[in-house]
């Protein structure tokens, strides 16, 4: 019977994943085009701030109002319609195939590492598209979130179950589309937890170096370090943090590593620190999030963002605030039944994201790292309390 349930969600999976994959053919099959990408690069925000298409008062590097910015370009620069500001798919294939041809990584998009943006190179370099790159990340997040939930689960349609109820979501589907860098770190994520949990440590810290390598190095390594230190305190596994502590400096290597091509043009590590330090100057002096505002994001679906009004998200379902609260009653009933195991893994990076992204400005792609851990726990716990139930009964 389990076989059958198995074989019966799988399918109605891969029908529907197939189905969105089709409907974004035409963004397989264009061919990406450097010169026009290098064109909307050249007179977009990053370079010629003044000419976009926006409000000549925001700042496009910081994206908020600040009127010294106007004060310092005037407004007969600014012309409506000239050009159109360029997305982060957009800066990020543009800055993958100029790495790929050997550009130094910390003159173009140096606020972002480059891991990322090296692999979407290769994939224009293979395929001559950049979007085909999204769909490879799309199938590697499933299969890494599928094999960190067989931690939690025994039963293989258990563990594939959270996955597929996942794949649903507009927020992971429509990221198929482009080459942002959200999905890439999401299977990076999974695979620092898989492998710690299966006390694999060296692997684990290589793929944590992977993440700093793709997206917010310095607080990549705090919230998920954080995550695990929580996890070990709260099961009491004080004796694996020395493993953790010791390994710390291989996630740096890799971090590192990824800047091989800014050392072989000459640099020296004190001018990569130098790199790194402006990369926390950078976002320390950029836009601003209210307190809060993915509580109502998650909630009711709008979005308080910091260059324009509220607006309303447009991969919003009504599933994220009922996961949301379940998840909360979820952890509630593991502090109760004592579930402490595996699944208080998730429970740690839930509260220690969540709280980073308290206080930053919050993008929706951004839970793509949060609710698959929402739909773990609530196949989690339906199954314990079901468990619970035949034992009383």
């Amino acid at each position: 019977m389990k076989k059958i349930l198995f074989i019966v969600v799988f399918l109605v999976f891969i029908s529907h994943f197939f189905f969105r994959v089709y409907s974004y053919k035409e963004n397989y099959v264009s061919r990406f085009d450097p010169k026009y990408w290098k064109d909307r690069y050249l007179n977009s925000q990053w370079v010629d701030p003044s000419g976009c298409d926006w409000d000549p008062h925001i700042n496009p590097v910081t994206c908020v109002w600040d009127d010294a910015w106007f004060a310092a370009h005037p407004v007969e620069n600014y012309v409506p319609g000239k050009n159109e500001p360029i997305g982060d798919d957009g800066l990020y294939a543009y800055a993958g195939w100029e790495y790929v041809h050997g550009k130094d990584p910390s003159l173009l998009n140096a606020e972002i590492p480059p891991l990322g943006k090296y692999l979407i190179g290769l994939s224009i370099l293979i395929f001559n598209n950049q979007n085909i790159f999204a769909f490879i990340s799309g199938i590697l997040f499933l299969i890494s979130f599928y094999f960190l939930n067989t931690k939690i689960f025994k039963e293989k349609v258990l563990a594939f179950l959270p996955v597929a109820l996942f794949s649903f979501e507009p927020l992971f589907y429509t990221q198929l589309r482009a080459p942002f860098l959200d999905l890439l770190y999401g299977t990076f994520l999974f695979l620092v937890f898989y492998f710690f949990l299966t006390k694999k440590y060296i692997l684990s810290s290589i793929f944590l170096g992977c993440m700093m390598a793709t997206k917010a190095s310095v607080a990549t390594f705090a919230i998920t370090e954080g995550s695990i230190f929580l996890y070990l305190f709260t099961t009491r596994k004080i004796n694996e943090i020395k493993n953790i502590v010791f390994l710390s400096p291989v996630a740096f290597f890799v971090l590192t590593l990824s800047y091989l091509r800014y050392f072989l043009l000459g640099h020296n590590i004190f001018g990569f620190l130098k790199v790194q330090k402006w990369i926390i100057s950078f976002y320390g002096m950029g836009a601003k999030g209210k307190f809060a505002d993915i509580f109502q994001m998650i909630m009711t679906g709008k979005w308080s963002t910091w260059f324009s009004a509220t607006i309303p998200v447009t991969e919003w379902q009504i599933t994220w605030p009922l996961v949301f609260i379940f998840s909360f009653l979820c952890i509630i009933l593991i502090f109760k039944y004592k579930y402490i195991d595996a699944s208080f893994l998730f429970v740690s990076w839930i509260f220690v994201y969540g709280a980073f992204l308290l206080l930053i400005p919050v993008f929706p792609r951004y839970l793509l790292i949060l609710l698959p851990f929402f739909y773990t726990l609530l196949v989690y716990v339906v199954k314990r309390f079901r468990s619970e139930v035949f034992k009383s009964s």
